[in-house]
């Protein structure tokens, strides 16, 4: 099995790192960067304004001399932070940091894995849920989604496995990904989570739009061993931002060792307008 690096900027992967370890939104250290660093008082528009360059430059994102050095500002800024210097001491952000940029940054080449290297999530175990769990499962996906995305919304949460030690999160949600504020881009989404034996939460596979199947999900469902959703999209005759053409869709769940996840459609029923008589 081969795996491959993602050729990301590294300071620009460190500061969602930061954010997360933080437990800061993209909005709330805009909020926090821009007072620290104004003169004068500012109105809402203004906080507003900064916090929709942050999420430009976030989403365009690049190896480019000028990006780096904005990030390294917003870094050293964080990082000579009180509030950093408090977290520091209930957990080393380098364990942090490490721990979780290894767990986002491999991704296995598909044209390199063999028929016998796939296998599929068949149980997930331990199906009881404690509304910790349930909340730090949320909190760690809602954040993701805010660093690649905006107006982030009806997440819904499916348990893969869990051995009591270990576990695995299928978590959907819609927005707007990627910034980019047009119908074109918004639907749903969805990402892996994962807790480790320090019962830590951290993104093991970062989050991909699900357009090409649904605009809408409505329900997700993992039973014996294959993911259930149904939701609708647009058919033929439907207006513009008005899908309701419903399917319903069945996955098996791939899980590839290294974190990634990809659904292999296995069934799809197209039920029709939710209108029809």
């Amino acid at each position: 099995m081969k795996i491959v690096m993602n050729k990301k900027n590294q300071k620009i992967e460190e500061f969602k790192v930061l954010l997360k370890f933080m437990d800061w939104s993209s909005k709330q250290f805009s909020d926090i960067y821009l007072n620290e660093n104004s003169l004068y008082d500012l109105d809402e528009s203004e906080y507003k304004k900064h916090h929709n360059k942050v999420k430009g430059q976030l989403k365009r994102a690049s190896n480019t001399e000028k990006s780096t050095a904005i990030f390294i500002t917003y870094i050293n800024f964080i990082k000579s932070s009180d509030e950093f210097a408090m977290k520091s001491k209930e957990h080393s952000f380098k364990t942090f940091s490490s721990e979780f940029l290894a767990s986002i940054e491999t991704v296995v080449s598909k044209k390199q894995l063999k028929k016998v290297d796939t296998i599929y999530y068949e149980g997930h175990g331990n199906s009881s849920w404690s509304a910790k769990e349930m909340e730090d499962v949320l909190g760690c996906a809602l954040q993701h989604a805010e660093t690649i995305g905006s107006s982030s919304h009806d997440f819904q949460v499916v348990k893969l496995c869990d051995d009591g030690m270990h576990a695995d999160y299928l978590v959907f949600w819609a927005g707007d990904i990627g910034f980019a504020g047009g119908s074109g881009t918004w639907g749903p989404a969805y990402c892996l989570v994962k807790r480790n034996h320090w019962g830590n939460y951290n993104i093991a596979a970062p989050g991909r739009a699900f357009y090409e199947h649904l605009k809408i999900i409505e329900t997700v469902e993992f039973i014996e061993s294959i993911l259930h959703i149904s939701g609708v999209t647009y058919g033929p005759t439907c207006h513009q931002r008005s899908p309701s053409y419903k399917l319903e869709l069945q996955f098996r769940v791939v899980d590839s060792f290294v974190g990634t996840v990809d659904l292999e459609l296995v069934d799809k029923k197209e039920i029709g307008y939710e209108d029809a008589s």
